[in-house]
């Protein structure tokens, strides 16, 4: 708001205000209300101190009688209106800082009524709705540049009640809900860009209630469930577009709770485990396409957790590993899958140099750990001794500059790390070193 006062002169039958002003355009309309109650009937002109004109209205009794025009300091008009006894009283009118007309509205003593109207600058319509009591009522509806509806939404005493549309610039459907006085009711529904149905929920008393059910773009089905009372509940089923299931289990109160199978796209148990309150507990086994046993250990809330057994698909042990609340402590020695015994690292009690190798006995991986977490050099290989990727690991989280590489050794991407997030630039090269793309975190 614009801070001034204001010198009252008199010129050719026009009361003519001085204005000292701020650099704000908007015109503190309370303060030049106090003035006006001193001032004799007539026509009444404003201006900044720069002398642009401001406003411009009529005075009687006291107050604004009429139609009102402001300026913004550009001599561009702002808004124009029409007033009754010191109160808006018909349309009004507000542009945007070129003068284009940003909205239409209507008052009645001062309170929004009647139909309202938004503008894009084009002076294409953009939203378009009624006012009843200074409260959204009846039908809203919204438009893209293009012209066509982005949405169509009943409301009664300014709350969304009814039938709610909303649309794709395609004008197919994007997705439908239904409100009673502002509250969620009843089956709501969600369409792709194509028309085809995405997504399928119900609401009772504002809460998710009952079935739920989401698809993929080719028509089967994506997540199946059940909501009481907002939480999800019972048996739900994550499937693949081949409507194979990826993971089957139960929720209690909104978290995974029993025993949750996940599955490959092929239809092969891929591992499976226990939940309580949403967190892996107990013993969780996973498994190699063929069904052979590939890891084995415990969890205790969502932490690893005793000892752990890795191995190859022909049943031969990779490694053991010992494990407390998520920190590795110590390790037996790593083998190849033919059984031949392979340099393990250092590790001790939680601290040393840790190693992975490829089934034939390839180095895959040199690390270090302190404090059961991989700290400081993070280096890994490609089969062919290769280095496939390095950087630094800190409390077992990537951070600093990180480097990718391919197979034939020329760098892949590059970027740096914060607690594991990519952040800032990174740049990415084909095998022959053409750089193919620069993404900012």
């Amino acid at each position: 708001m614009i801070n001034f006062s204001i010198k009252i002169v008199l010129i050719a039958g026009f009361l003519l205000f001085s204005l000292v002003t701020s650099t704000a355009q908007q015109i503190d309309l309370a303060k030049v209300r106090l003035q006006l109650d001193s001032l004799p009937d007539g026509p009444v002109r404003g201006s900044f101190k720069n002398g642009i004109q401001a406003f411009a209205g009529y005075v009687l009794d006291g107050k604004m009688s009429g139609e009102w025009s402001f300026w913004n300091l550009d001599g561009v008009i702002a808004s124009n209106c029409l007033y009754k006894e010191g109160k808006k009283n018909g349309p009004e009118f507000l542009y945007d800082a070129n003068g284009q007309t940003l909205s239409l509205s209507h008052f009645k003593n001062n309170i929004l009524e009647g139909p309202y109207t938004e503008y894009y600058e084009i002076m294409g319509i953009a939203l378009s709705g009624y006012y009843k009591e200074g409260k959204k009522d009846s039908i809203w509806t919204e438009y893209f540049p293009s012209g066509a509806m982005s949405y169509t939404k009943n409301f009664k005493l300014n709350l969304e009640h009814g039938i709610q549309t909303y649309f794709y610039q395609n004008l197919k459907i994007a997705h439908i809900e239904t409100y009673e006085y502002g509250i969620p009711k009843g089956a709501w529904e969600y369409y792709y860009p194509d028309g085809t149905l995405l997504k399928e929920i119900n609401f009772m008393n504002g809460l998710l209630e009952g079935s739920y059910n989401e698809y993929h773009q080719n028509g089967n089905k994506s997540v199946t469930g059940s909501y009481n009372i907002g939480l999800k509940t019972g048996k739900w089923i994550n499937y693949f577009e081949n409507e194979n299931p990826f993971g089957v289990g139960n929720y209690k109160l909104n978290e995974k709770h029993g025993l949750w199978k996940y599955f490959t796209e092929a239809g092969a148990l891929e591992y499976e485990g226990n939940y309580l309150n949403d967190l892996k507990t107990g013993q969780w086994i996973y498994y190699y396409t063929n069904g052979k046993l590939e890891s084995i250990g415990t969890y205790v809330t969502d932490e690893k957790d005793g000892l752990w057994g890795f191995f190859y698909p022909n049943d031969q042990l990779k490694q053991e590993q010992q494990w407390s609340m998520g920190n590795l402590i110590e390790t037996s020695d790593f083998y190849s899958i033919k059984g031949e015994s392979l340099f393990k690292g250092t590790l001790s009690n939680e601290n040393g140099t840790y190693f992975e190798y490829y089934p034939e006995g390839e180095i895959k991986l040199e690390a270090t750990l302190k404090n059961g977490l991989f700290n400081d050099k993070y280096k890994g290989y490609h089969i062919n001794k290769a280095i496939a990727f390095q950087g630094q690991m800190n409390a077992g989280l990537r951070q600093g500059v990180w480097s990718f590489y391919h197979y034939n050794g020329a760098l892949e991407s590059s970027g740096t790390y914060l607690n594991s997030e990519k952040i800032g630039t990174w740049r990415y090269y084909s095998k022959l070193g053409r750089l193919l793309n620069v993404s900012s975190y």
